[in-house]
């Protein structure tokens, strides 16, 4: 990796010049922010919905802890 893109993700993960540890990396947090922001996502718009019609959407259901 050339220093001046050091901290950057890939251009392209899939070519011999980027190393394994540097895509899996990329890969690894990349999936983690998108995990979460589609959890945050979900919960904030469930929560809308309930606050607006009193029930929780359609094809979801409360959960016992």
């Amino acid at each position: 990796m050339d220093e001046d893109q050091e901290g950057q993700p890939p251009t392209n993960p899939a070519a011999r010049q980027t190393e394994w540890n540097e895509a899996l990396l990329w890969t690894l947090a990349t999936s983690i922010v998108v995990g979460i922001a589609r959890l945050l996502a979900t919960r904030g718009i469930a929560g809308a919905w309930q606050k607006a019609t009193g029930q929780m959407p359609p094809g979801m259901e409360e959960v016992s802890p």
